[in-house]
């Protein structure tokens, strides 16, 4: 969210024959070339990383489930930070922090900033809360969970996020008959409002980082649950029939499994006297050491689903922190933050749109297979594989070793 260039562009009495000293603008050449680079490399990444999500999710039947919705909504706006919010800033910092498009492209512009970080923020908390519903209704989330009620969601999120500073942009300065904001710079005309900017910042991060929190903390005592279960039945099996309906929703893969255990020790029963002792035990052990791998392969899996969750909610906190807690410290106190960091919160806001295709899409093995398809053209021959299967052209890429 483009709310810093005020700390830059504060009239302050000047002695006779004394230039305006703006400390941003001292930048040494070497530390500026390399910011800038920096900085279209991360709009780079942003358009580029969501445009794979969303060709992705358009050329690939089986990836437009609900949960991936809430992923293409999630792109949608991290897209729109990448292509407008970042390059519009850029081009202001690299004026001195003048702004040459006047006031109502400014307005236009911190409309669509404000609303996209939101929404970029509120979407991460939908995709947290549908990861915890597939958990906790196993086979039945695509009965509970459905595409109706993800749109009003959705939509409920996209209205909010409009809401919540888009009127107070617009209409801040008709209100109170003038505007305190330059005509050729650009900036919200509540940034000086202490009441207004922590109430605002209360709710659009603080409220979704805590949310963020909770709904982490249950999926990780759901998946331990869920694990304690499936180790439960993979360990001891029971009667098909004696089966709790909770085991059966917490772990199908366990259960079959377990299943499957039982089987082979009914039948090395029934057969027992015409299979060799040596051969039903060696059987009996290729069902133990199968469901042993089974057992480590899960709790590998959930040991990784777990460290998902603590990089999820680091990358917020790491993201978002600093900047809503500068902004509140600026509306109180303007001399109180340095110019550099804020700009470096400012951008690293900014940053995550460039982390979330990685973070959520990219763990997905369907997307990563379309990421490479659509990305074909660009890796170099040698390190691809391309086949055909059944008519459609699938791309592997290979680890090269020099």
């Amino acid at each position: 969210m483009a709310e810093v260039t005020n700390l830059t562009n504060t009239s302050v009495p000047e002695e006779p024959g004394e230039e305006e000293d703006d400390d941003l603008t001292l930048l040494p050449l070497p530390w500026l070339v390399i910011t800038l680079i920096t900085i279209c490399f991360a709009i780079a990444t942003a358009v580029g990383g969501n445009v794979l999500v969303l060709l992705s999710y358009c050329r690939d039947r089986q990836l437009r489930s609900v949960h991936n919705l809430y992923l293409l909504h999630l792109a949608v706006s991290d897209l729109l930070i990448g292509a407008v919010s970042m390059p519009l800033y850029l081009i202001y910092t690299v004026m001195y922090w003048t702004w040459p498009f006047g006031p109502v492209v400014c307005k236009i512009f911190m409309v669509e900033d404000f609303t996209m970080c939101d929404m970029s923020v509120f979407v991460v908390i939908l995709v947290a809360w549908d990861h915890l519903a597939m958990i906790r209704n196993g086979a039945r989330y695509s009965i509970v969970e459905t595409k109706r009620k993800a749109y009003v969601k959705l939509a409920a999120c996209w209205v909010f996020s409009f809401l919540l500073y888009s009127p107070a942009i617009v209409f801040w300065d008709l209100v109170r008959g003038w505007s305190e904001i330059p005509a050729d710079d650009c900036d919200v005309e509540f940034y000086a409002e202490v009441n207004f900017t922590v109430a605002t910042e209360i709710l659009s991060s603080s409220v979704p980082f805590l949310l963020l929190m909770l709904i982490n903390t249950l999926t990780f005592v759901e998946l331990r649950r869920v694990r304690k279960v499936a180790d439960h039945a993979a360990g001891e099996p029971e009667h098909p029939g004696h089966a709790s309906q909770e085991d059966h929703r917490a772990s199908t893969v366990a259960h079959t499994f377990s299943i499957a255990r039982l089987g082979t020790l009914r039948e090395l029963s029934s057969h027992a006297h015409s299979i060799p002792v040596h051969n039903v035990v060696q059987t009996h052990q290729h069902a133990n050491d199968r469901v042993t791998v089974t057992r480590v392969s899960r709790r590998s899996r959930d040991r990784r689903a777990g460290m998902n969750l603590v990089l999820l909610v680091v990358t917020l906190v790491i993201c978002w922190l600093p900047y809503s807690v500068t902004t509140m410290m600026v509306a109180e106190c303007e001399s109180c933050v340095n110019e550099y960091l804020y700009e470096f919160f400012n951008w690293l806001l900014w940053i995550k749109s460039c982390v979330n295709p990685f973070l959520y899409a990219y763990n997905s093995p369907r997307f990563r297979k379309n990421f490479l398809e659509l990305l074909s053209p660009v890796i170099p021959a040698r390190w691809r594989v391309v086949r055909t299967v059944r008519g459609r052209t699938i791309t592997t890429v290979l680890s090269h070793d020099g």
